[in-house]
């Protein structure tokens, strides 16, 4: 019972003692701000960290502070950062908004390299990434007579074996008009004392013509004109584009480069009347919008 004797100061003191021995320990149970990841959103940014990732959406919604600025992370791939300073302040509700952040290292989320071309070529390569023939005048003037010479054996045939008139016709003056081209074209060279030079597209030109006469000889005669006006389609439009992507960018010689330009004019009108005959006549061709170099 000697307890009964203290003083009520000393009863007090205990109290006091009682009090702080077992107060709420809420500074350690609770997560510091620096320590507390953001939960605005998926991923959120963590406080402390000078390389952690941009959120995806959403950024510290609890505890204050300011974030750092990422000088390592990947770039946010959600939202847009409005500002590449530390965001102060506490509870920010910025649902889809990521994180504000500096980035410094990390990849571009979808970038193209500044030094390709379309379809990831090189710029140098151009569109497709092919690169484009050059010839010599004395090259350019081997491809036209070489063109001409397989036009006038192709059309030699039909203007023999075609069915109807209107395609006897055309093909005969296809026959007088590419052996003008041709004498035109020779009478050129001399004055310009220039030899032609046999090269690669000589050669597909021939092989084209080559196989374009055998299958006309083969053809039988129910479908020789739908096959010949066909085979004149694909092979002028292939020819206008020969001069459109190699001859013309190749000449160098003035008068040559204005006989391109007259020959073009010539297998451009080829080109559209052979369209319009087989138009007339009802036959089931493909007109064609362009050309492969490779194709006959």
């Amino acid at each position: 019972m000697g307890h009964k004797c203290l003083t009520t100061a000393a009863w007090l003191a205990i109290a006091s003692l009682g009090a702080a021995c077992s107060g709420d320990d809420s500074s350690n149970q609770n997560t510091s701000p620096q320590e507390e990841s953001g939960r605005g959103g998926s991923g959120g940014v963590k406080a402390s960290t000078t390389s952690g990732r941009g959120g995806t959406g959403g950024t510290n919604t609890a505890g204050s502070g300011s974030l750092p600025r990422n000088t390592a992370g990947d770039s946010a791939t959600a939202g847009s950062s409005s500002s590449a300073q530390p965001l102060a302040g506490s509870g920010v509700p910025a649902a889809g908004r990521a994180a504000p952040t500096l980035n410094t290292a990390g990849a571009a989320a979808a970038g193209t390299s500044a030094g390709a071309g379309r379809g990831g070529a090189s710029a140098e390569a151009g569109a497709g990434g092919a690169q484009a023939v050059v010839l010599s005048d004395a090259q350019i003037a081997s491809v036209l007579l070489t063109a001409d010479d397989g036009e006038v054996q192709q059309n030699t045939l039909a203007a023999s074996k075609a069915i109807a008139p209107a395609a006897r016709a055309f093909a005969q003056d296809l026959v007088n008009m590419h052996r003008a081209a041709a004498s035109r074209l020779t009478t050129l060279l001399t004055t310009l004392n220039l030899n032609a030079q046999g090269n690669t597209v000589t050669d597909s030109l021939r092989k084209d013509s080559e196989r374009i006469v055998a299958k006309l000889q083969d053809e039988p005669s129910v479908t020789f004109d739908m096959a010949y006006l066909q085979s004149q389609i694909d092979v002028h439009i292939k020819v206008l584009n020969l001069i459109d992507q190699t001859l013309l960018p190749s000449a160098k010689n003035e008068q040559l480069r204005n006989e391109i330009a007259v020959v073009r004019g010539e297998v451009a009108l080829h080109l559209a009347r052979a369209r319009m005959l087989a138009e007339t006549l009802n036959l089931d061709v493909d007109a064609g919008v362009g050309g492969d170099l490779d194709a006959g």
